[in-house]
Formats: structure tokens, C-alpha cells, sequence
């Protein structure tokens, strides 16, 4: 066999040879190994001189560690401690670290074994194996290695238990924190920065379970003074964790973690007892947030979102700290974060599990910061010109009033700097005061929007209709894009998900907010053109903030829309709730004006005035004309609105309305009329009749929807000032009324739509049922209890007008007891409206002292020439104050024009033609004995319209020559046998309230009245008819009418009779020659035709039908073709 040089030469300082050669010498100092390494001249160039020095020999590295490490006068005992206790702690954090650590155990002995075919190396090193063990039981015959990423990092070894490998550094990277230098081998653990006390009780619990397994393996003897010192430095390295771990923990007392605190994770390593397997003590951290840096959310947002954590490098400067000793996620430092992007992502991952996000200090602030007028803002405090830079995140962790006081907004270096405020919280709950902050180099300059403001003004647990309404110019102003409310962060954020997925929400929160008002169709766009943009937003909650943005141009000169921040929405009043209490709200939709009252316990009814709720964050904004304007046209005034209000609405059929949901307000609105001459140029510019009119009488299907759209809103604002007051609105009893003119199918219809536009009201969310007390009454009755109400006692004979727009509603009663009622569909709109929309020359002599008005009226009259919506324009202006003022104020000086004198005419005609129709039915009830004709004088009660007409236009004069007209309808006098009535009149003073405040009287406030309405008798025609070519006369009950046989008119003998008694009695001239007459009787057939179509579909339904469908009596059919023509051909009576 050749020979094989297993040492280097000698260099020319060799050695002396030994005196006696194959004899050992014997040295106990470390020099000679030194001075051997020098003479075999072998080390490298640039090798440390603490570098382990030893002689080529296989198990040298592990002989000379282990002398090291229990020699502590041994040169390199404190490199071998680091390195031992470095491989402690590396092998006490590999289960919480997921560290990829193997064992392989080799067996020397049998390797070595020749039949193996081993190699000369491996039986050289079992032929020169150590005998030196720490227990006899466990020999160098079988030894182990451990691999860190599959690179070798050290050997499990008898003497010492475990010990570091010559280049173990090859098998560590950046996430071992504990080397001596970023490339250089295992350090004490205890030398690292960045190392949580939790990991430091891990290595300490791992060393004490070393020396716990340890122990009993003393014996007497050499080997037990080797165990003895191994102890030894265990011991020292336990109670030096344990005092670095208490101080770190801050907890006197406590040196270690304890049981509940860890669990143990199943054995790694195939090691045999009884040394080797005591490496295999393995733990890990039971899950707990560890945290320094975290801003907790709300307490309200808390189960979906913890809070944020923040993972900033300017956070160890903003906390005076460093970032090894700032605890980013569980074992996880900041420094460590920051430093490895996969020890970042498994922060971002651990945090997000454990329900927080993980951010950077600028994901709180917005890329932009926009400066408004000064002061403009007044919701921001200090920062009351500026947008707060802030995303929606931040209203997850501050409420509104403490955001506030929060953010600090200050000029720096030709820009700006915003600070906010935060403390950051520990998962011990210790609190750290930091100032975040953001430098922005400029601030956008925009003008506030043009108007903005959320509906209403408090909020509520019994109320969840919040609107946003806007207009702005998208191109020069601040832009509202989404309010932000509570309810919406919740949803955004999908409490019901896992934790994971609740904080990617969270991260995506703007777009998650959007989604929540998209998805449910919130969001309303009125008008959407380059340079005006107006839109509604409806919340379940008062918003917290809104979302803004502003134009900006890019770089390249693409023009772009940056985000802004929040600005803070007005504080709305919480609304206390109230203590029970019995509120009753009674609606009069009227055909031209309604009318709402409420009664709250036993005070009388009030009258409801829709309040101005609408508030806003900009300053100055309800004295400004434009928001003025707009909200008025789109949204709700920026003022009070007493009641009663035009029945107009707002139809928004020309807005994309496929699948939109049908709240008030959203896809039609009541159009409140503010100015006159506003509402002359909506309606000249109306060619597609976006407003609305006569819905109560419409009979087009669609119109059935707008009536509950009218009801609805209605509805809401007037649960709205219930509500303010601390009223549940679905525990308010409400009441409508509904004229009896209405037709089976008519009434039926109204009180359908009724519980709909409740339920509608009460809450935005769907399938809400309407509140449970619901009741309807005829108009005629209401009207005569608010008389009653209002000191006309019942007692004797009392005729009752509530004379509305669209009908005339009559009751009689006698001795405290209703004989009969109806109602007609004759009133103001024939009478009024249909004479003033042909006298222009009139309503212009009305304007003369206001000269816009007037200009209006003239342009408007110029321009359009559609018959109907002449007529609406004058309805508006009819019943406007602006009409009521210049009719006291020109009355007199205009009183003998044409006009006036015609206007005079129309009226006394049209309220005589009733009176007579009225005297024809007392006279036949007189004579069915029904009622009686010696109860003393008959009083006659105006309200409604009739109250102001025949007040202002005919007076008291006429009593004496109506009651002729009365006596005369009603066959009283000497000649028949029955005493002639007198007749005083009376007028509301309230006018157009009297139905809705009617509605609100219980029969406990009139306990003394009979009026049970089943009992009543119908309405006699009052004109001779034919009825399947028989004659039918005037007094015949309407009830009794065949609708299976054809109706005509007849000779309309009632009507002359009336014109010729007109005549006679109050001295006019009546145009009703033969062509007039044979017009009216044209009319009064195609109307009969249409009665009796009505009838016969009513009376296949059932013969009982009939009675209650309401047939209009012919002599009212006749009296209002007479007074059409009269209008439409301006024939005036003189």
C-alpha cells in the first residue's frame, strides 16, 4: 500500500522531534497547539486568529469545542458559549419559527465495519472515535448531524450534546438574527436586538428542559464533573433569559413563560434516549396577538376590524425607539419586518389573521390635500379650509368629533404638513402617544360645492332615510363621491366573513363602500354633464364624512380626479326616545293643495310644518342663492314649509329608472313651490310635463305609482317631525280622508296605495309593514268637525261646503246628526282656474307691481299655447302667497275691470248652482221625512276654496238672495205648505286646513254627535234623466237608476229653473240660449255615458255596488258644462 501524508510538512521552524520516539509528550498549555499550527505553516491567508486552531483531525472540531466550552480559561470560551447558546436557540425557536431543521443520525461503528466496503476515512475516525461521553450509554459509535435549509449547521455529539460544525455560517441567512456579523457565524442570543420576550422565554424553557433532562444523568465520577459543567452553563444561560425576559415583559417577578402560554409540538428528530432525545423539547407560542404598534378600530367596528397595525421605518424615530425593540406581529420585530420581505408578509399574514391590517403610516392619508376658502368648513375645527387628507381607515379608528381635534394642518417649507394624533397600543394594552404625519408639497385650490347638504337633521334608532343631495362643478369644485356612514363601513367590511378576508376588505374600503351604495342602488344621478353634476345618495344612518375629490392635471396634461380626504359631515341631534305617547297624523291630499295635521295625546290637532332639516358642513349655504335654487328644483327648499302645499310633483321619468327602487324622493319627488316665477319657467320649459298635476284624479295607470310617491314622501317628512320629537313613526296612528266623489274602483285604489306609501315612509329597507292603525273618512265629515271644533254648534240645521279643487264635499246635519253628505266633482279647478286661465289681462293687472313676475307671466303666456299647461301655470299661481298678497293688494283698484267683475260672476254662479242643488235634496228628505223644516234657521259653512271665494268675492250681502235660491230649490213657502228657511253664512277660519284637521277629532271629542255613515241616504240626480227611454225625475235617489239600461239627458228643466231663479234673485244675466243648452246637453249625455259604464261594471260586481259608487248627479253635470262653456267661450254673466 502506498503511503499517505496525513499532516503537512514541517516549515522551517519545525518542532524538535520527542526524545523518545512513539512516546507521547505530555502538555497542558494551549500555546503548543498554537506553535504546531504554526510550524505545519497551513493557515489560510487572512484567517482569523480566533478561528479554531487544530490539527487535522476528524473529530477535532467537536474535541476542541468541548474544551472550550467547559474550560473557562480555554481561549475560546466565550466564541464556543455564543456558538453553543446560539445553537440552543436556534433549536428552541425552530417550531415557532418554521425553520426547516433535519436530523440524520449515522452509525459509525457499523460503517467502519469492513464487509460495509468502507473507506479508509471512516475507519480511520471510528479507530480514532473519543471515549469521553456524558453518559456510558450513549458512544461515538453513533453521532448526528442537523441541516438548516439542507446545509450543514452541527453535530449532535456525547460529550456535549449538540455543538456548531466548522462553517456553519453557510447554513444561516438574514432571518437567524443572532450571528456575530451579517455573514458570520451563531452569537448568544441573548446579543440580539430584535428578539421578543416571548422568544427569549422560549430558549430559556428550552434550556431548562435541557438541564431538567440532564440531571438525573449525574453520576460519580470524571463523567460527571464534564455533565457537571455543561449543567453549569446551562444554568448560566437559563437565568440570564430569564432576567432579560422579566425585564422585558415588565412584570416583577416573572422569569419565564409559562404552561398556558405554549404547547408542545411533536417530536422532529429520530434520536435515541437517553441524551440524544433530549434535543427533542420542542414548543411553540399558543396564537395571542403580540403587538406594539396598533391603533385599535371603534368599539362598534371591533368584531370585523381589530385595528391597524403600522409598519413604518419612521416609526423608531417617532417613538424614541429602536426597531429591534419595537415588536412588529408576534415573534416578529420591526426591524426584522422591514428588513426581509418574507418575514413582512408573514407579519401582514399574522396580523390579518388575527383581525388587524398592517399598513404604512401614509395608506392613512390621501396622495392629495385640497384648500378651500378660509373658514369654509365647519365641521374641521382648526383645519377649517382644508380637506382632512385622511381615507376612510381613519373613521374606523376616531370618531368624527375626536378626528376633529385630532389632525393638525400646518405650513411647511411651501407646502403643507398634517399631523394626526394616534396612540399606539400594545397587546398588553400599554399605550404610546405618536404624531403621524404626511408632507404634502402643495395644496389643490378648488371652490366649495355649490350646494351640498344631508336630510334630516338628527338621527335616530326609529329612523334610517338619510339623504346626501349635491350639486357641483366637477371642473373648478370639491366633489363629493360617497358618504360614509357607519352601517356602510360594516358592510364594506362583511362582519360574517373570516378574519383574512374582513381586513383585504378593509384595505379595499373605499372600494367596498362604493360597492355598498352601487350595489343597492343609493346612489341617484340627477344630471351628470361636463360642468354641473347633481346627485342624491340615500343612507341608512346620518353619514360620518363624505368623500371628496378634486380635478387635477397630470404630468403628460391628462386631466385626472384625485382623492382629498373626508370632509366632516354636520352634526346632526340625537334624538332621545320618547316616553309613550299617543300621536295621531291626519292627511288631506287634496286635488290642488295638501294638508297634514297631527294631535299629540289629548291637545288639539296642530298643523304640520315641514321643518328645514337639511344641514350642511359649508358654511354660509343656506343663504346662498344657487344652493337655494337647487335644492329647490331637485331636492327639498332650504326653508320651512308650512302647510298646506300644492299637490305637484316632480316626475324623473326621464332618468335611467329601470329596477330603481321607489323611495321618496328618488324617482319622483313633491315639487314644492317657492317662487312663482321659478315654476313659470320649469313649466314653459315642460314639454315632456316632468310636473305633475291632478294626480288625485288621474286615471292614467302610471299615475296610480305617482300617487304613492306623492303619499310617501308626504309620509316621511311628516314622520320625520315625529320622529324629531322622539316619536317611533311606526307606532303613529294615521288618518286620510277621501271624498265620496270618488268611484268604487277610485276608492278602493286610494286605500290600497295608502298602506304601500307607509310602509314605503317607514323605512327604506324593503317588505316593512305599514304601522297597524290606519283609518280613512269622507271629506264632507272631517270638515264638519273641525266646524264643530271651532264653535258651530250642531244643533239645528247646518249646511257644510268644504270646496276643494277637485270636488265640492257637503254634509247636513240636523240636531246633532248627520242626514246626509256627498260630494261632487265641481269645484275650485272648474271654477276658479278654468275662468283665470283665460284672463290674461287680469293676473297681469294682479302683477303690475312686480315686474319679473310679470315679464314671466307674459313670456310664459307667449310661448306656450298647450291648453293644459296654461292651466297648471295659473293653478300654481292661484294658490300661491304671491297671488293671496297681490289680490288684497290690487282687489280694490282692479275691482271694476272686466276681470275682476267676471271672476265675481263665476264664483256667486258656481256657489248658487250648489246651494241650489243642496236646497233640492233638503226639500226631498223634508218631504221623506228624514229631516224637518221648523228647526230655526239654516246655517251654511264655508271652508276650503268656498271659504275664501265667497268671502272675498260675494260676502254677506248675498245671504238674503241665496236663501230665496235655497227656499225656492227646496219647494218651501206659503204656496207649499212649509215655513221658508233663512240662511246665515259662516266661513272657515283656517281655509284648506279644515279636512286634515277633521280627521284628528275622535268621536270622544264629539260624543254628542250621530253620524253613522251606513245609515245615510243617497244623493238624488237633481235633473230629469231618461233611463232606457223613460223619464226619470229630478228627485229620483241615485241609487235607484237602472245601469243596465241607457242614460240621457233630459230636458235639464232643474237647470233652467236654477238660471231663471238666478236671474231673478240676485239681478244677473245668464248667457244660456238654445245653442248653449244644446251644448250642455251634448256634455251631460257623453258624461251619463261614462256614470253609467261606471255603474253597470260596479253592478255585475254585485247589485249593492251601486249605492256606493258614487254617480255624479246630472244636475252638477249640467251646472259645470254650463260654467265650462261659459269660461272656455268668455261669455261673462253681467
Amino acid at each position: 500500500m502506498p503511503t499517505q501524508h496525513l499532516l503537512s510538512p514541517l516549515n522551517s521552524d519545525a518542532l524538535p522531534s520527542p526524545e523518545t520516539p512513539g512516546v507521547w509528550v505530555q502538555e497542558t498549555g494551549y500555546e503548543w497547539l498554537g506553535k504546531l499550527a504554526q510550524c505545519l505553516a497551513q493557515q489560510p491567508e487572512g484567517q482569523s486568529d480566533e478561528d479554531l486552531l487544530s490539527i487535522p483531525d476528524v473529530w477535532a472540531q467537536a474535541m476542541v469545542f468541548e474544551s472550550a466550552l467547559l474550560d473557562v480559561s480555554h481561549p475560546l470560551h466565550r466564541r464556543s458559549v455564543r456558538e453553543w447558546r446560539g445553537l440552543i436557540g436556534l433549536l428552541a425557536l425552530s417550531a415557532q419559527r418554521g425553520m426547516a431543521l433535519q436530523s440524520r443520525l449515522i452509525d459509525v461503528q457499523a460503517l467502519a465495519e469492513p464487509d460495509d466496503g468502507s473507506s479508509m476515512f471512516v475507519r480511520v475516525a471510528h479507530s480514532l472515535r473519543p471515549a469521553c461521553s456524558l453518559v456510558a450509554t450513549q458512544t461515538w459509535s453513533k453521532i448526528g448531524f442537523l441541516t438548516l435549509d439542507g446545509r450543514p449547521l452541527a453535530m449532535i455529539v456525547p460529550h456535549v450534546l449538540i455543538c456548531p460544525v466548522r462553517g456553519h455560517e453557510a447554513a444561516l441567512d438574514a432571518t437567524i438574527e443572532w450571528r456575530t456579523s451579517p455573514g458570520g457565524g451563531l452569537d448568544d442570543p441573548l446579543c440580539a436586538d430584535n428578539l421578543t420576550p416571548e422568544e427569549l422565554g422560549l430558549i430559556a424553557r428550552y434550556a431548562k428542559a435541557l438541564q431538567q433532562g440532564l440531571r438525573p444523568l449525574e453520576t460519580d465520577g470524571p463523567r460527571d464533573r464534564r455533565l457537571s459543567q455543561l449543567l453549569t452553563r446551562l444554568e448560566e444561560f437559563a437565568e440570564a433569559l430569564e432576567r432579560t425576559f422579566a425585564k422585558a415583559m415588565g412584570q416583577k417577578g416573572r422569569l419565564s413563560l409559562d404552561d398556558t402560554e405554549v404547547y408542545s409540538v411533536p417530536q422532529q428528530f429520530e434520536l435515541p434516549p437517553p441524551l440524544y432525545s433530549l434535543i427533542n423539547h420542542f414548543e411553540a407560542l399558543i396564537p395571542r396577538q403580540r403587538y406594539d404598534t396598533a391603533i385599535p378600530t371603534r368599539a362598534e367596528f371591533r368584531k370585523a376590524l381589530a385595528g391597524i397595525l403600522l409598519l413604518d421605518e419612521r416609526l423608531p424615530s417617532l417613538l424614541n425607539s429602536t426597531s429591534s425593540a419595537i415588536r412588529a406581529w408576534d415573534t416578529d420585530t420591526l426591524e426584522t419586518a422591514l428588513r426581509h420581505p418574507a418575514h413582512r408578509q408573514r407579519v401582514i399574514d399574522g396580523a390579518a389573521a388575527g383581525g388587524f391590517l398592517a399598513i404604512g403610516i401614509d395608506d392613512l392619508f390621501t396622495p392629495a390635500l385640497c384648500h378651500l376658502s378660509e373658514g369654509a368648513i365647519t365641521t374641521h375645527g382648526a383645519a377649517e379650509s382644508f380637506t382632512l387628507p385622511l381615507t376612510p381607515l381613519a373613521l374606523l379608528l376616531f370618531p368624527p368629533s375626536e378626528l376633529r381635534e385630532r389632525v393638525v394642518i400646518r405650513p411647511e417649507g411651501g407646502g403643507y404638513r398634517v399631523m394626526l394624533r394616534v396612540e399606539l397600543l400594545d397587546d398588553r394594552e400599554n399605550s404610546r402617544p405618536c404624531q403621524l404625519s404626511r408632507f404634502y408639497p402643495k395644496a389643490h385650490r378648488a371652490s366649495s360645492p355649490a350646494s351640498l347638504s344631508v336630510w334630516p337633521d338628527f338621527q335616530s334608532v326609529h329612523w334610517d332615510y338619510y339623504y346626501l343631495f349635491y350639486g357641483v362643478n366637477p371642473e373648478e369644485s370639491l366633489t363629493p363621491t360617497l358618504p360614509v356612514t357607519r352601517s356602510d363601513l360594516l358592510t364594506a367590511l362583511k362582519p360574517a366573513a373570516p378574519a383574512a378576508h374582513r381586513v383585504a376588505n378593509a384595505a379595499r374600503l373605499p372600494q367596498g363602500l362604493e360597492t355598498a351604495i352601487l350595489d343597492g342602488k343609493r346612489r341617484r344621478m340627477l344630471r351628470e354633464e361636463r360642468q354641473q353634476v347633481r346627485a342624491m345618495v340615500l343612507m341608512t344612518q346620518q353619514p360620518e364624512a363624505i368623500l371628496c375629490t378634486v380635478a387635477a392635471v397630470e404630468a403628460g396634461g391628462l386631466k385626472t380626479r384625485l382623492p382629498v380626504g373626508l370632509i366632516l359631515a354636520a352634526e346632526a341631534k340625537q334624538v332621545a326616545p320618547r316616553k309613550p305617547s299617543n300621536w295621531k297624523i291626519g292627511v288631506d291630499f287634496g286635488t290642488t293643495n295638501t294638508c297634514i295635521f297631527y294631535r299629540r295625546d289629548s291637545r288639539p290637532p296642530e298643523r304640520v310644518v315641514f321643518r328645514d332639516r337639511c344641514i350642511s358642513p359649508f358654511r354660509g349655504q343656506e343663504q346662498a342663492t344657487e344652493a337655494q335654487d337647487e335644492h329647490a328644483l331637485e331636492f327639498l327648499p332650504l326653508s320651512d314649509r308650512p302647510l298646506p302645499f300644492q299637490s305637484v310633483l316632480q316626475d324623473r321619468s326621464n332618468l335611467p329608472n329601470e329596477g330603481m327602487p321607489r323611495w321618496p324622493l328618488w324617482t319622483e319627488r313633491i315639487y314644492y313651490v317657492r317662487d312663482v316665477q321659478v315654476t313659470l319657467n320649469a313649466l314653459r320649459g315642460d314639454g315632456n310635463s316632468a310636473l305633475r298635476f291632478d294626480l288625485k284624479w288621474s286615471e292614467i295607470p302610471e299615475d296610480r305609482n305617482r300617487r304613492q310617491d306623492f303619499l310617501a314622501q308626504a309620509a316621511l317628512e311628516a314622520m320625520a317631525e315625529a320622529a324629531a320629537e322622539g316619536m317611533n313613526p311606526a307606532d303613529v296612528h294615521w288618518f286620510f280622508s277621501y271624498p265620496e266623489a270618488f268611484k268604487g274602483e277610485q276608492l278602493a285604489d286610494y286605500t290600497g296605495i295608502i298602506p304601500e306609501a307607509l310602509g314605503t315612509a317607514l323605512s327604506s329597507q324593503q317588505n316593512v309593514p305599514a304601522p297597524d292603525e290606519t283609518r280613512t273618512s269622507p271629506e264632507s265629515v272631517c270638515a264638519a268637525l273641525y266646524f264643530h271644533s271651532h264653535g258651530i254648534a250642531l244643533t239645528g240645521t247646518v249646511v257644510t261646503f268644504d270646496v276643494g279643487g277637485g270636488t265640492t264635499d257637503i254634509s247636513l246635519w240636523q240636531s246633532r246628526r248627520l242626514v246626509w253628505r256627498s260630494s261632487v266633482r265641481f269645484a275650485g279647478r272648474d271654477i276658479v282656474i278654468g275662468y283665470l286661465a283665460r284672463q290674461k289681462e287680469y293676473i297681469l293687472a294682479l302683477t303690475r307691481q312686480s315686474q319679473s313676475l310679470r315679464e314671466a307671466y307674459e313670456e310664459f303666456q307667449t310661448t306656450v299655447q298647450e291648453t293644459q299647461r296654461v292651466f297648471n301655470a295659473t293653478e300654481v299661481f292661484v294658490n300661491s302667497d304671491t297671488f293671496s298678497k297681490a289680490f288684497q293688494k290690487e282687489r280694490a283698484a282692479i275691482g271694476g275691470t272686466p276681470g275682476a267683475k267676471g271672476l265675481h260672476a263665476t264664483v256667486e254662479f258656481a256657489m248658487a248652482g250648489l246651494l241650489y242643488y243642496v236646497g233640492l235634496v233638503y226639500g226631498a228628505l223634508v218631504r221623506s221625512g228624514v229631516c224637518s223644516a221648523d228647526a230655526g234657521t239654516i246655517q251654511v259653512c264655508y271652508g276650503g276654496r268656498g271659504s275664501l271665494m265667497m268671502r272675498e268675492l260675494v260676502g254677506t250681502t248675498v245671504a238674503e238672495r241665496m236663501t230665496a235660491l235655497f227656499n225656492t230649490a227646496a219647494g218651501l213657502g206659503k204656496d207649499n205648505g212649509v215655513p221658508e228657511q233663512h240662511l246665515t253664512l259662516s266661513y272657515s277660519k283656517n281655509p284648506k286646513e279644515e279636512v286634515a284637521f277633521g280627521l284628528l277629532i275622535d268621536r270622544a271629542d264629539a260624543a254628542e254627535l250621530r253620524y253613522n255613515q251606513e245609515e245615510l241616504p243617497p244623493s238624488i240626480i237633481g235633473e230629469s234623466i231618461l233611463i232606457g227611454g223613460k223619464p226619470c225625475t229630478w228627485d229620483s235617489r241615485a241609487d235607484m237608476l237602472d245601469p243596465t239600461a241607457e242614460w240621457r239627458c233630459g230636458d235639464l228643466s232643474q237647470l233652467e229653473r236654477f238660471v231663471t231663479c238666478y236671474r231673478s234673485e240676485l239681478g244677473r244675466i245668464v248667457p244660456f240660449d238654445t245653442v248653449i243648452k244644446s251644448h250642455v246637453k251634448t256634455q251631460v249625455n257623453e258624461a251619463l255615458v261614462a256614470e253609467r259604464n261606471q255603474a253597470a261594471a260596479m253592478f255585475r260586481r254585485g247589485k249593492d255596488a251601486v249605492r256606493t259608487m258614487g254617480i255624479e248627479p246630472p244636475f252638477i253635470l249640467a251646472l259645470r258644462a254650463l260654467n265650462t262653456y261659459l269660461n272656455v267661450n268668455r261669455q261673462f254673466i253681467q
